[in-house]
């Protein structure tokens, strides 16, 4: 059993708690939340305060080897172009840099992460159960004759991670080798008669597939994955003004974007508004994220509010590395519509540190407070993953337990605020 304390308790599910008591058992599970600790003995102390685990609701880790190597402020398609130039690499490099790049996730307190995953190299590192991972499997393709093949590719790599991964991880906790050879077999051949495997197992092996980006899946491909997909879906959304007007005129630097890469648009046919409101009549009822949203109006907005299941994920880094722009913030809360926060990839970040994410939200936007930034960072994360038990200090759960030191008054983040695992 452990009892920490700091000189607030931000559990998420009441107000602050200035010196408050938090008890674990041995496996990190709360057991009791106590609002004084003058009584309580054998007590471990902290400077700064206390929170749950932290949530990346948004990553790369696959593009971890890109760090340093793209310039910065140039815009989202030179961006791109800069990616695909670099992508490739040492498969070594690219191991290392993403390992590398987990362990800085962990030890800076991140519980869990949805991270976006175009092969399967990271799956043994997802393997390993360090962090929980909800892996979002991206589609591309603008020519509407191939949906079929990109969303059966998809499948077949969301199945991979879905079945052989999670079966290696159930294998370690004393499933069979014969039962393992028999899931496999029949997971290939289509069998739904497949041996249970636990909630746990399971939690690690989350994915689900989802549209890449409004300029790079067609109408077709969308309906496609809206129709196949059960579970939740990611999509990066309006990150540049010339994708709004790609969506209006069918023009704009989206167009060198498509000739470079050779890609006929030519059965592309502008709908006449921006992004958002045109491909949200081509998705389903799952549960959306948004992610970067940094062109996004309050027409936009208006024209999902009779809508459900949105959320908006936020890379304030990321942004000011590409577009140099933050979204606007504040026209995204008074929405109503849950908020998240990510990191983005190092290819469009110096460092993936949720903490500075919030701290550069904070920073333009001065009146967010730090209880805020950690319900979007924590509790709202933990609700749009389905992680019950992360999310909020509360009895019963496993939240993990951060301490963030080096704040200013009245819970302001600075520069030099840092977070750190403790539990």
């Amino acid at each position: 059993m452990r009892k920490l304390s700091a000189d607030y308790l931000f559990t998420l599910d009441a107000e602050p708690i200035k010196e408050g008591v938090v008890i674990l058992d041995e496996q990190g599970i709360v057991l009791e939340v106590l609002k004084d600790r003058t009584c309580v003995a054998d007590i471990e102390f902290f400077d700064g305060i206390l929170c749950p685990g932290l949530i990346n609701s948004h990553g790369h880790l696959e593009l971890s080897h890109l760090k340093g190597k793209i310039e910065r402020h140039t815009g989202l398609v030179d961006f791109i172009l800069g990616v695909q130039k670099f992508r490739n690499a040492d498969p070594e490099e690219i191991q290392h840099a993403f390992h590398e790049a987990e362990d800085h996730l962990f030890d800076q307190g991140i519980v869990g992460m949805g991270d976006i995953s175009n092969t399967d190299s990271t799956f043994g590192l997802k393997a390993k159960g360090r962090i929980r991972y909800h892996t979002f499997f991206e589609c591309f393709g603008f020519n509407s004759s191939n949906s079929s093949k990109i969303l059966s590719a998809a499948q077949l790599l969301k199945e991979q991670l879905l079945n052989e991964q999670l079966l290696k991880k159930e294998t370690s906790n004393g499933l069979s080798d014969a039962i393992l050879t028999s899931f496999t077999t029949q997971s290939n051949q289509g069998n739904k008669n497949q041996p249970e495997v636990s909630a746990s197992a399971r939690q690690f092996s989350q994915g689900s597939i989802n549209p890449h980006a409004p300029y790079s899946v067609s109408e077709a491909l969308f309906r496609a994955i809206s129709l196949s997909e059960p579970g939740i879906i990611s999509i990066h959304n309006q990150e540049c003004e010339a994708e709004n007007e790609f969506y209006q005129q069918g023009t704009g630097d989206f167009q060198r974007l498509y000739k470079t890469f050779g890609i006929d648009i030519s059965a592309f046919k502008p709908p006449g508004k921006n992004s958002l409101p045109a491909y949200a009549e081509w998705l389903g009822h799952q549960r959306k994220l948004l992610v970067h949203n940094t062109f996004t109006s309050a027409t936009d907005l208006a024209a999902i509010s009779k809508g459900d299941n949105y959320a908006f994920c936020l890379c304030p880094a990321a942004n000011l590395f590409i577009e140099n722009r933050l979204p606007d913030v504040l026209l995204l809360k008074e929405s109503g519509w849950p908020i998240l926060i990510g990191t983005d990839s190092l290819a469009s970040n110096d460092r993936l540190d949720l903490l500075h994410e919030m701290y550069l939200i904070q920073h333009a936007f001065p009146k967010i407070s730090l209880k805020t930034l950690l319900t979007w960072g924590c509790k709202n994360a933990a609700e749009f993953f389905g992680w019950t038990d992360l999310g909020t200090i509360s009895p019963g759960k496993k939240p993990g337990i951060v301490q963030i030191i080096n704040l200013g008054e009245d819970f302001m983040l600075k520069p030099e605020s840092k977070s750190k695992r403790l539990v």
